[in-house]
C-alpha cells in the first residue's frame, strides 16, 4: 500500500473499481473529476477527504459527477 493514508482511506472505498492498487493510484492521482476540475489527491489537499469520500459515496450509489 501506498504511505499516503488519504489514499489508503479511499482505496478501500474505490478497490472495487480498480484491478489493482497501482490503478487506483493512477486515478488518485491523475484522473480528474469533472465535477471538481481536480483530480482526487488535489480534491482531498485543496477542499479535504470528506469531500472526496462523499462523492465516491455518491458515485458508487450509481449517480452521475
Amino acid at each position: 500500500m501506498s504511505d499516503d493514508i488519504h489514499f489508503n482511506y479511499i482505496y478501500a472505498l474505490v478497490d472495487t473499481w480498480f484491478y489493482t492498487e497501482d490503478e487506483a493510484w493512477r486515478w488518485y492521482t491523475s484522473e480528474v473529476i469533472p465535477a471538481y476540475g481536480m483530480t482526487p489527491i488535489q480534491i482531498v489537499e485543496q477542499i479535504g477527504r470528506d469531500e472526496l469520500e462523499k462523492w465516491v459515496d455518491v458515485k458508487s450509489l450509481g449517480n452521475f459527477e
